[in-house]
């Protein structure tokens, strides 16, 4: 952000995809204030009743308890700026949440629109590149429902590579931005050309 030019304080909203540390824990400070002390924190409504539910919790195996406690402690920083959304609400004009479960049961996506050209931004729809475009029908031990996070990446290889949509995933190595072919049962990621896209 500094390389940006761009502060903390000029941040007035922030769109979180699923309520994994990786995603959501570094809205805190060290401290464990707000990072964005402007900010208007968005999170998927599904996602945030699962990891407020002490059941859900009390159940997880024990290395997965701070995972729980992490999320409540972002999500609570910013309760007097915090607006759950469901799937399929413009959150902004050209941003549209998608539904994307499976990963995390409120998992989504953004749909960004804009000059008729199109973007989604599809956050842990995938994890370990090397295998799982050729392989979708592959889960990893982080899903919390790995039948439903697999037929939910099938879905969407499918539609992207029909529709030829650009798309960014969260663990897809540099550009991290591409489009997908059908290639036999899987598919092959092409990457943008990224000196072009900015």
């Amino acid at each position: 952000m500094s390389a940006a030019g761009v502060t903390p304080e000029q941040i007035d909203a922030v769109l979180i995809t699923h309520m994994h540390p990786d995603h959501l824990f570094g809205v805190l400070t060290p401290a464990g204030g707000k990072a964005f002390p402007n900010a208007e924190l968005l999170l998927p409504e599904l996602d945030n009743t699962f990891w407020y539910d002490d059941a859900a919790m009390n159940a997880a195996p024990e290395q997965f308890k701070p995972f729980f406690l992490g999320a409540r402690a972002s999500a609570d920083a910013y309760k007097s700026t915090q607006t759950l959304f469901n799937p399929g609400k413009e959150l902004f004009p050209g941003i549209t949440a998608k539904a994307l479960p499976g990963h995390t049961p409120g998992h989504v996506g953004f749909v960004i629109e804009s000059n008729d050209e199109q973007l989604i931004i599809a956050a842990d729809i995938i994890h370990a590149t090397t295998y799982q475009f050729e392989h979708p029908d592959w889960a990893i031990a982080f899903d919390i429902d790995p039948a439903q996070a697999i037929e939910t990446r099938k879905k969407f290889f499918d539609e992207i590579a029909a529709d030829r949509v650009m798309f960014a995933g969260m663990h897809i190595p540099f550009p991290g931005f591409g489009y997908l072919a059908k290639q036999g049962d899987g598919y092959r990621f092409v990457a943008a050309d990224w000196p072009y896209m900015f």
